[in-house]
């Protein structure tokens, strides 16, 4: 049983790997991208056109599972962080790399650099909360004004 979960968080840790991997290329860096806002886009077209469907739907899920309707709570956020976290990549490419040098400013560099990582997964996530509490918001709102 434990080997199990130990190899289902292998190839979760390689796939995070890949990925991660896949974004310092600009290329795939768009791809994830687009992908990424043409999803978060098709879920806000469904929460705008059928407000009262989603949250019924999402009244159902929650009654099933607790635990699931947790995880369909986390893709909005997950979407809208990694959305704000590929744009902030756009614009700061070298933002996870690290090069250290033996060079009297080093630990300057070094802390500049991890203050801007750290800023930017802030930011990030802030983008991912926002996505979360506006769709959620409309949602309520559009399904409430409705009945």
């Amino acid at each position: 049983m434990w080997d199990d979960d130990t190899d289902k968080r292998e190839r979760l840790a390689n796939t995070v790997n890949n990925l991660l991997g896949d974004v310092s290329v600009r290329r795939k860096l768009l791809r994830l991208l687009y992908l990424c806002i043409g999803i978060n886009v098709l879920i806000w077209v469904s929460a705008l056109l059928f407000p009262a469907d989603l949250r019924d739907a999402f009244d159902r899920v929650h009654a099933v599972s607790d635990r699931l309707s947790k995880i369909v709570l986390v893709v909005p956020f997950v979407l809208g962080m990694s959305i704000s976290y590929f744009a902030f990549r756009l614009r700061f490419p070298d933002i996870e790399e690290q090069n250290l040098e033996a060079d009297v400013m080093a630990s300057y560099a070094y802390h500049s650099h991890s203050q801007k990582r750290w800023l930017v997964w802030l930011f990030s996530v802030i983008g991912g909360v926002a996505n979360l509490l506006l769709l959620v918001g409309t949602t309520l709102f559009l399904s409430s004004e409705g009945n």
